[in-house]
């Protein structure tokens, strides 16, 4: 667990420095830490979709992976 943590904080890390914020910033700091778990860029793209697009996830990163997480467990 402390091992992902830390993959997805560096992968938010990397993609905040890429992404600048706003909707696409944060679709691109999500699909950046799902490719850095392992996700293809098709799985990861379509998680953060769908995880932006829930208005219950909360505004942070970790809250927006988790809720990406969670679609992709559903497949």
């Amino acid at each position: 667990v402390l091992e992902l943590k830390e993959k997805v904080a560096a992968a938010g890390v990397a993609a905040g420095a890429v992404g600048g914020g706003g909707p696409a910033g944060g679709e691109s700091e999500v699909m950046a830490a799902l490719l850095a778990l392992g996700y293809s860029t098709g799985e990861a793209r379509q998680a953060s979709r769908d995880a932006l697009s829930d208005a219950s996830v909360g505004a942070g990163l970790e809250d927006r992976v988790k809720a990406a997480l969670r679609t992709l467990v559903r497949g």
